[in-house]
């Protein structure tokens, strides 16, 4: 080779290494070959291109279960002739299906000969709860007219046990010497029948009966099963909030106990009001205050069910803050109900908290025969 050959020849491998050294800088990955995917008209068998053919002939496609609660389970048997004139072949692929599927026997060669059929079996499993639910499995076939077939199952997820009212029956102020009832409903709209078959309740004084509902309560639910409940608190439960707690126990293993609260109020024969008072905590909310001055605070007391005039006969506190007094409203001329003035005094001390759990709590011992004791919290921060 001449001198110059050479040097052309050196150049251009040169120039060709340092074009692979500056474009493939950065990356040592390899070209990798990307597979072509598989058109769809080559995932099922092959179709002949002349001679008889087979007729893939299906009488369901489509089967709507109803309503399933979440955790059944369903199968249903689809069928699948061969009306043809040549056999029949059927493939059911597992990437193509979104539940499990199952062909039946086909003939050895596993062709489905002109006349014969099989079974096609999908089963699922209800996961999630939506208000629609479907499933499919595609079958492919050599029938050159119906080279998909797509099996499905619909239907509604509801749950399998419905209680109305959900969660709390609220049932308010309760009577007093009178038991004060509520009602509602257990219900399925999934399972034809079940039993209640034990209730139990925290406290004595709740007692839960049930009779089946009648086919005009079944449908205004959706139902296909269920009972009419009905709770009773008796008349003689003890002043102030009522909170109980209801588990039905039934027969069926998927829904075995179903639960609800029972929370009520049963008026005391005397009510508060005044500036700062919270009912639902039965506390006077006090605020902050210089701890050298104290505060003084003054409730109104309503007071019902009492012949006479209601006395004071003592009072205990948490922590010797507080005082109380009680002096009765003459001037007041309500129906069959007298009006007292609950005085209550901080007394002046030294800087605390007395919030929360650390509220002063205040007990008011009565002469009244249905509440001898009234219990109330103050709550307060002398600064």
């Amino acid at each position: 080779m001449k001198p110059a050959a050479v040097a052309v020849c050196v150049f251009l491998t040169v120039m060709t290494l340092s074009a692979i050294a500056f474009f493939g800088r950065g990356s040592a990955t390899l070209p990798v070959k990307v597979a072509k995917p598989v058109p769809d008209t080559e995932k099922g068998p092959k179709v002949a291109t002349e001679g008889p053919q087979p007729k893939a002939v299906i009488p369901e496609t489509v089967y709507d279960f109803g309503k399933m609660a979440i955790g059944d389970e369903g199968s249903h048997v689809f069928i699948i002739r061969n009306e043809g004139e040549a056999p029949l072949e059927i493939l059911a692929r597992k990437d193509e299906t979104t539940c499990s599927c199952t062909v039946g026997n086909v003939a050895g060669d596993g062709k489905l000969a002109p006349g014969e059929q099989t079974e096609v079996t999908l089963n699922w499993t209800v996961k999630l709860k939506n208000p629609s639910f479907r499933h499919y499995a595609l079958i492919r076939t050599n029938d050159p007219s119906y080279r998909k077939i797509e099996l499905t199952v619909v239907g509604n997820v509801e749950d399998g046990m419905q209680l109305r009212p959900d969660g709390e029956w609220a049932m308010g102020q309760l009577k007093v010497g009178a038991p004060s009832e509520a009602t509602g409903s257990l219900h399925s709209p999934v399972f034809d029948k079940f039993e209640i078959t034990e209730v139990k309740t925290d406290l004595p004084t709740t007692k839960v009966t049930w009779v089946p509902l009648n086919e005009d309560q079944l449908a205004e639910r959706g139902a296909k099963s269920g009972y009419l409940l009905k709770a009773t608190v008796s008349g003689d439960v003890p002043v102030g909030k009522y909170a109980d707690r209801v588990t039905l126990k039934t027969n069926l293993e998927k829904h075995k106990e179903v639960s609800f609260a029972i929370k009520a109020t049963r008026p005391g024969p005397i009510d508060v009001m005044g500036r700062g008072w919270a009912n639902e905590a039965t506390a006077l909310l006090l605020g902050d205050f210089p701890a050298e001055d104290g505060k003084t605070a003054e409730l109104s007391l309503f007071v019902r069910e009492l012949e006479g005039d209601l006395e004071l006969k003592s009072f205990e506190t948490a922590h010797d803050a507080v005082n109380v007094s009680l002096r009765k409203d003459e001037n007041y001329k309500g129906k069959g109900v007298q009006r007292y003035f609950l005085t209550i005094k901080v007394l002046p001390g030294l800087p605390v908290d007395r919030q929360f759990k650390n509220s002063e709590k205040v007990i008011l011992k009565l002469n009244h025969p249905l509440i001898p004791e009234y219990k109330f919290f103050v709550s307060y921060i002398s600064l």
